[in-house]
């Protein structure tokens, strides 16, 4: 036995062989429950389920002696069984799977290493109930704002932290950025905590952390060394300022050619842009000619000539040359410096932020799934790797993995070790990929990983490298059309990135080596339609043409809706589309859960809208901050009342509707916004009757039940980690709500996806409308980890930075220009890759436009198309579009200014299923297994109101008084019930004693808050105190004391002018010479006014009042102004103002 190694190109079957391969290994045995030690693992849901399908319904059909000759006769060949063995085996095998379907480990990676963590919880000190988080983003905002926190806390441990955070907002103000680093810090560690370059260096980037003296050391001397070349270099450009400003007498900037591109590229040096050299700035073939030592072409006109300009000319010239000389010799040092310092102090709080993280998973009882692979790799690197699958109870003896190109290196570290075990113990395992269908890069993929394995392979002459060459998915005409194409374009593509020095590997000429396929169909048919211009700005005119041919094909060759599929890059282009298509063509039904958000369903904002009216308090609009709290009520009010106008219409009866609806969302106020969030979510929806809306509104329209589904899933979500706090849940939604994309039903519409989730797809028919994306995107805040291994000192004081690699920060003439090329160069790869996958979507007609895109069109897929069309133009200079202007009445652009190329003679007719078709409507549709998804009808799913039983909630006492009479009729028909009862009796007197523990817990939590700032100390203070144990409890009575300082009624008692006392005593002289001490909770002071409270967690009683009174009077007689007191019920939420007797 050995590893199989599948080059599977698309459409060449590689689901099917899966199958084959996976079945084979379940039947080849006669024990029924082979198949529990086969685990295939991919990396997506959709194709999980695809999998799971394709082996169900294949071992059915053996079971049940349904036809498939291929499948049959292959599986017989590999297994060596007769027939009717295949049959009896592929029967028990399925009857068991359905029995035992726990145990059927076809999942993607994240299931697997999920069951890997619950397996070994206990050896990672994690409890039984931990939770698998996927929310970094959210983990890494609160450690952030935790550390921030502490960082003005006066302890010597948290010095070095607090000068940290100090230098980095004077790093920030010093490059204009602001001294507000909350959001730059997240974004940060957003990118790179999880990020697998830093974490394979975690533990090497702590050590380095740890020697303060060294680091300093390496850093000032940066510092210096970036001082000293960036002064030398300002100096330099400031005597070339100098003679810039010394024109000749009678001479103006407009005598020299290019005087003021010259001019603002000296003032940029002057200002440390040095990464800008001479050559980024000098445009016209004159003025580069001139550099070239031709004062001559200097001069602007002949009138200008004279001795006097032609020496300043030459002066001009050798200032300019001797200025980007020194330029280049300073800048790689001087950038390099820069890049380094700018990464320094972030990445120094990065270790801290990350163990904020961690502190707050072990407060929570959470694991982040981005710190799996990390973990297990780790621990496989460090320990036996049979000891550690042992105790995670993984027992398989084959292991099959699709998609392998998609695989990380961390992942591969532990799939390594499960091969190699598997494969020692002469077991058959095996692995499907292809390295030009990787497109998940920015997931940590690495394609590199398959390519040197069949590399490898091949060289040592192993036979276990199969290279699966037949597309069984495409006509003839596309698979024909991609062997040309992206051969073409593969050696185009590569002589570019060779011109370049980007590869002198030729890279993508060995990855694209066996890009042509044999078309396994034997009718010649298919189409291509490669639509191309010049032009730019075509957006509008391609997506009108995308409708013209949409509706030809449904009419003229009847292609059914969901045979099509729109492929885009970007989201944004996805919800473009469907914008355009519900305005302007709203006949033409499309289907996107990429451009479907919450943000944009009515439904959903009214009911946010209605929430922020709740939530605003009506003390709060008599108080100081009610001009802005009268205004939220207002945009709140008025949008409720213009959605509901808007779905219910403008007739008298809808009109008094909505009157009647907004009268009882006022009335209830006070009421529902006690209510738990998702309780209330759903009063709102009754109240704005939406499930009605769906049916019968005038402008609401089908499709809104989706939207509000989605939004109750989203809260439930929400509700898993976080209180029912609807002020919070708000907060939430202004940050996620424009990223909660909603799951719609497919149905007959066209499907609209990114090129990333169309793989694994194919449809009749794909467009690709945007032909023209990026090829070498890098974003302001992209970062690219660079190894300091082999540079000097004191440069590789760091095992690894986080470099910026934008252009603008000068990262392609620093010493990490290496790196920065070997990241275009995958960049390129990627978007390549990208093109491929998108032609090889399509079973029989394939429609694509390319235009020139905005800017940077030499850096986007559009050279390529234009090089397909025009052979040789790759690496010419680009012509710049003529500007054309349609004058009214000229027929459409398309017609006009673009160049066509046809592949085939027409487009192939549709193919739906029988059960589709108008003569067949009548016909059930049967499909041949049980298994058989993709032509189950899909049902329409809708909300339905029902009407509220009960409008009232018991009250304790009430439950008290029935569980009582009811013990008494229980206790005189049973004599054993006393017993009972008196255990029920010790339960509940448990119960009332946790209540008013917990209540003592609150208190002492808000004596050691002075400000709302003091939340997360105070609850460490009673945490290390041994108040209490329980982590989540912690957090709880935290999280509540939060919502209570949050109130508006109660907030402005914790805010820092306040001087407060808190626990202190006042002392009573008494006529017997002794002291009566009295203790308030919290007495507060400040200019003309004297506030003190007490704090309760039970129920009002009179005394309560008299306590306080009792406050106020011995605080008046020490001469305190204006005492005011104030009862605060902390459970409820309720302050009490109390009049002094």
């Amino acid at each position: 036995m050995s590893l199989k190694v599948y080059k599977a190109s698309a459409g060449s079957g590689k689901t099917f062989k899966l199958a084959l391969e996976y079945i084979t290994l379940a039947l080849i045995t006669d024990n029924p429950k082979a198949f529990t030690h086969i685990l295939a693992v991919t990396f997506t849901n959709k194709a999980t389920a695809e999998m799971k399908e394709r082996i169900l319904t294949q071992l059915y059909k053996l079971a049940n002696n349904i036809p498939d000759r291929d499948f049959q006769s292959q599986l017989m060949a590999t297994t060596g069984q007769t027939a009717e063995t295949l049959q009896e085996r592929a029967g028990r095998v399925l009857e068991t799977i359905v029995h035992d379907f726990d145990h059927f480990r076809v999942e993607t990676i994240d299931s697997f290493f999920q069951s890997m963590l619950s397996n070994l919880a206990y050896d990672l000190g994690l409890t039984h109930n931990f939770r698998v988080s996927l929310e970094t983003n959210e983990a890494i905002a609160r450690s952030v704002e935790r550390m921030l926190l502490a960082a003005g806390v006066k302890q010597r441990s948290l010095a070095r932290l607090t000068k940290t955070i100090l230098d980095y907002m004077q790093e920030q103000i010093d490059a204009d950025e602001g001294w507000m680093i909350s959001k730059d810090l997240q974004k940060f560690s957003q990118m790179n905590l999880f990020a697998e370059e830093y974490l394979q260096h975690e533990k090497e980037i702590e050590a380095a952390l740890q020697d303060e003296t060294s680091l300093r050391k390496a850093k000032n001397s940066l510092t210096k060394l970036r001082n000293e070349a960036k002064q030398k270099l300002v100096e330099l450009a400031r005597q070339a300022l100098q003679v810039l400003q010394n024109l000749p007498v009678g001479s103006t900037p407009r005598t020299f050619t290019g005087y003021g591109k010259l001019l603002l590229w000296v003032q940029a040096l002057i200002d440390g842009k040095c990464h800008i050299g001479l050559d980024d700035v000098v445009d016209s073939t004159g003025l580069k000619d001139a550099l070239k030592d031709k004062p001559l072409q200097m001069l602007s006109s002949k009138k200008v000539h004279s001795p006097e300009n032609l020496a300043y000319a030459k002066q001009l010239i050798d200032a300019m040359n001797t200025l980007e000389c020194e330029r280049k010799q300073k800048a790689p040092a001087l950038l390099t410096f820069q890049l380094i310092l700018k990464s320094w102090t972030p990445l120094m709080l990065l270790s801290t932020i990350g163990k904020g993280v961690t502190d707050l998973c072990d407060e929570t009882g959470t694991f982040m799934l981005a710190k799996t692979t990390d973990l297990f790799n780790k621990m496989v690197n460090k320990e036996d790797a049979s000891f550690i699958f042992e105790r995670a109870g993984i027992t398989f003896h084959h292991v099959l993995i699709d998609e392998f190109q998609d695989t990380s290196r961390q992942q591969w570290g532990i799939f390594k070790e499960l091969l190699l075990e598997n494969m020692a113990n002469n077991e058959e395992c095996m692995i499907v990929g292809d390295v030009k269908q990787s497109i998940y890069r920015w997931r940590s993929g690495d394609w590199k990983i398959l390519k040197d394995i069949a590399d490898e392979r091949k060289r040592v002459n192993r036979a276990d490298v199969i290279e699966m060459k037949d597309n069984y998915r495409s006509d003839r005409v596309i698979v024909n059309f991609n062997n040309t194409f992206f051969t073409a374009i593969r050696e185009a593509l590569d002589e570019k990135n060779t011109v370049e020095k980007y590869d002198d590997q030729h890279l993508i000429k060995q990855i694209y080596e066996d890009v042509e396929q044999i078309p396994h169909k034997e009718k010649e048919q298919g189409f291509v339609r490669l639509a191309f211009t010049k032009e730019k700005s075509m957006t509008n005119e391609v997506m009108n043409d995308l409708y013209r041919q949409i509706v030809r094909l449904h009419e003229d060759f009847h292609v059914g809706y969901n045979e099509m599929m729109i492929i885009v890059r970007k989201n944004s282009e996805g919800a473009d589309l469907v914008n355009y298509f519900s305005t302007n063509f709203p006949d033409i039904p499309v289907s996107s859960n990429e451009a479907f958000f919450l943000d944009a369903s009515t439904s959903v904002n009214l009911i946010i809208a209605a929430m922020r009216y709740l939530t605003i308090d009506e003390e709060l609009l008599k108080g100081k901050g009610q001009k802005q709290a009268f205004n939220q009520t207002c945009v709140a009010e008025v949008y409720c009342r213009q959605t509901l106008q808007w779905i219910w219409g403008d007739t008298p009866e809808a009109k008094l509707r909505t009157e009647q609806m907004m009268q009882t969302l006022h009335e209830k106020k006070q009421q529902w916004i006690n209510l738990p969030l998702y309780e209330l979510c759903k009063q709102l929806m009754r109240l704005f009757e939406l499930p009605e809306a769906e049916k019968g509104g005038e402008a609401d329209g089908i499709g809104q039940s989706a939207y509000l589904f989605s939004f109750l899933d989203y809260v439930l979500e929400y509700l898993n980690e976080h209180a029912s706090d609807v002020p919070a849940f708000l907060d939430y939604l202004d940050q996620t709500l424009h990223k909660k994309q909603v799951i719609m039903n497919e149905g007959d519409a066209i499907q609209i996806l990114t090129v990333h989730k169309s793989k694994g797809l194919e449809k009749h028919t794909v467009f690709v409308p945007f032909c023209n994306w990026a090829m070498e995107k890098v974003y302001d805040d992209d970062n690219l980890w660079c190894v300091t291994k082999g540079l000097p000192e004191p440069l590789n004081a760091l095992p690894a930075y986080p470099i910026n690699c934008h252009t603008k920060n000068g990262i392609q003439e620093s010493v990490f220009a290496a790196n920065y090329n070997a990241e275009i160069l995958m960049k390129r790869i990627d978007a390549f890759n990208e093109l491929y996958v998108a032609f090889t979507r399509p079973r029989h007609n394939l429609f694509v436009w390319s235009f020139q895109p905005g800017k940077d069109s030499k850096k986007s897929i559009y050279p390529l198309i234009k090089e397909f069309m025009n052979p040789g133009s790759l690496l010419k200079e680009e012509e710049k579009p003529k500007q054309t202007r349609k004058k009214k009445g000229e027929p459409e652009a398309i017609e006009k200014v673009w160049e066509e190329k046809l592949f085939g003679n027409s487009p192939v007719e549709g193919d739906r299923p029988a059960y589709q078709e108008e003569d067949a409507a009548t016909e059930v549709y049967r499909p041949e297994t049980p298994f058989d998804t993709e032509h189950t009808p899909k049902l329409e799913i809708h909300l339905q109101r029902i009407a509220q039983l009960a409008d009232f909630q018991q009250s304790n006492r009430a439950k008290e008084f029935i569980a009582e009479k009811m013990a008494e009729v229980q206790a005189e028909t049973d004599p054993d019930f006393d017993e009972l009862l008196q255990s029920e009796i010790q339960a509940k007197q448990q119960k009332q004693q946790e209540y008013i523990d917990e209540g003592k817990l609150i208190h002492k939590l808000f004596s050691y808050i002075r400000t709302a700032d003091d939340i997360e100390t105070a609850g460490k203070r009673l945490w290390n105190e041994a108040c209490i144990s329980d982590p989540k409890k912690l957090k709880r009575l935290c999280d509540l004391v939060r919502k209570r300082i949050t109130q508006p009624n109660i907030g402005p008692w914790f805010t820092p002018d306040w001087q407060v006392f808190a626990e202190c005593s006042l002392l009573l002289p008494q006529p017997d010479g002794s002291f009566h001490e009295l203790r308030p909770d919290r007495v507060m002071t400040r200019e003309g006014e004297t506030v003190v409270i007490d704090y309760k967690f039970g129920a009002f009683r009179p005394e309560h009042e008299e306590q306080v009174r009792a406050y106020m009077r011995v605080l008046t007689q020490m001469n305190y102004p204006n005492v005011r007191g104030y009862l605060f019920y902390g459970y409820k939420g309720q302050v009490c103002e109390v009049i002094q007797g």
